[in-house]
């Protein structure tokens, strides 16, 4: 019998990603921007078994928390920082 059980933790830094802004409050319109930065960090939890005759088990878990930092193109924005879409 085979069990694999794996942990991992990650963290990535966003060089000017592209997030959904409102470009124009008066029409609610939107638009495409690259905004200054981003990061996302995260742990996952994995594990499979196999349980005999060709079948197997498995199980995923992942939490990821993340937050890009919005420049002026987000003149709508309440806040300038938010979770990364």
């Amino acid at each position: 019998m085979v069990s694999v059980f794996a942990a991992s933790v990650f963290y990535k830094n966003f060089n000017q990603p592209i997030e959904t802004v409102v470009y124009d409050p008066t029409d609610g319109s939107i638009t495409f921007a690259n905004t200054k930065g981003a990061n996302l960090v995260g742990g996952e939890l994995e594990a499979r078994t196999a349980l005999g005759a060709g079948f197997s088990a498995s199980a995923n878990f992942t939490l990821i928390w993340s937050q890009v930092t919005l420049g002026d193109e987000a003149r709508a924005s309440t806040s300038r920082s938010r979770p990364l879409q």
